[in-house]
């Protein structure tokens, strides 16, 4: 294993950074978990869950995370304004090859969770078992398979080449 140096990576200008930017604070997190665990929280029960903290400090973290949710919502709606906007090639915007290519990882996973259970193999102790065979094609189905990660991976380069390309609206 070899070690890797960041010394000269720029950390601040990253995606990550400014996502932990956005959810900064000492009990920003423990208040999301909450919520997220728990639903529907009220007040007196979010301090029992969170511990010494003052009225005052939660309802300041609350209402930075309504700012920050506000946020994340403008930045949702920029990306697909952008996504639609977009075009990527053949007349098709960016948001039809998110679709194509959520539609292409499903129908990889139904076909490969088929293809495991079709090509699984049964192992007889004895001559007198019954032998079980496969009803379906299997090479032709793997083929199949192949073509389609092969379309997958052509089309997440598309999105991929994109994404790096085009400026949010």
């Amino acid at each position: 294993m070899t070690n890797q140096c960041i010394a000269g990576a720029c950390l601040g200008s990253t995606g990550f950074s400014y996502t932990l930017s956005l959810i900064n604070g000492k009990y920003k997190m423990n208040i999301l978990y909450a919520l997220m665990e728990f639903q529907v929280v009220r007040f007196n029960e979010m301090k029992k869950y969170i511990g010494t903290i003052s009225y005052k400090t939660l309802s300041s973290s609350l209402k930075e995370l309504e700012a920050d949710y506000a946020r994340l919502e403008e930045l949702i709606s920029a990306i697909n304004r952008t996504n639609n906007s977009t075009q990527a090639g053949e007349g098709a915007a960016l948001s039809d090859l998110l679709a194509k290519r959520d539609c292409l990882k499903g129908k990889l996973s139904i076909l490969r969770g088929f293809l495991d259970s079709a090509s699984t193999l049964v192992r007889r102790h004895s001559v007198s078992e019954i032998k079980i065979r496969s009803t379906v094609d299997v090479r032709r189905l793997q083929k199949q398979v192949d073509g389609l990660s092969r379309d997958l991976r052509q089309l997440e380069e598309t999105i991929q080449e994109k994404n790096w390309t085009t400026e949010l609206l």
